[in-house]
C-alpha cells in the first residue's frame, strides 16, 4: 500500500507544481508540499463543502510572503475546481464501468439504486 500511496503523493505534488508555475507563483517542491498540507488542513473543520473558501483563506495566509493574496486565491480556486472536475469525471467513468453502461445518468441511477438496496 505504501508504494501506490507514495506514487499518488508524487503525482499530486507534480500537479501542484505545474499549477503554481502556470499561475506565475514560485514552483518549488517545499512550496507545493505546503500547499498540499494546507489544502488537507482546510478540511479538518468542514465549514463548507470541500473546504471551499477555507482553503483559499488558509493558503493566502500561508503564502502571504511568497505572492499576493489575489494571485494565491486565483491559484487556489483554479486548483480546487480542476481537481473537483477531474474527480467527478473519473467517478462517473468508474460508475459507468461498474454498471456496464455508456449512459452516465443510467449508471448513476443504477449505482444509487444498488446502494439503497
Amino acid at each position: 500500500v505504501a508504494l501506490p500511496q507514495g506514487a499518488a503523493w508524487c503525482c499530486r505534488v507534480g500537479v501542484v507544481l505545474c499549477l503554481l508555475a502556470a499561475f506565475g507563483l514560485p514552483a518549488t517542491v517545499p512550496l507545493a508540499a505546503l500547499v498540499m498540507v494546507v489544502g488537507g488542513a482546510s478540511t479538518i473543520v468542514p465549514l463548507t463543502p470541500g473546504g471551499a473558501g477555507t482553503q483559499q483563506v488558509l493558503l493566502a495566509l500561508a503564502l502571504s510572503n511568497t505572492a499576493s493574496a489575489a494571485a494565491v486565491v486565483s491559484f487556489s480556486l483554479a486548483m480546487q475546481a480542476s481537481v473537483t472536475i477531474v474527480n467527478a469525471l473519473l467517478g462517473m467513468a468508474a460508475a459507468m464501468a461498474v454498471c456496464r453502461s455508456v449512459r452516465p445518468l443510467r449508471a448513476v441511477r443504477t449505482a444509487l439504486a444498488g446502494a439503497r438496496a
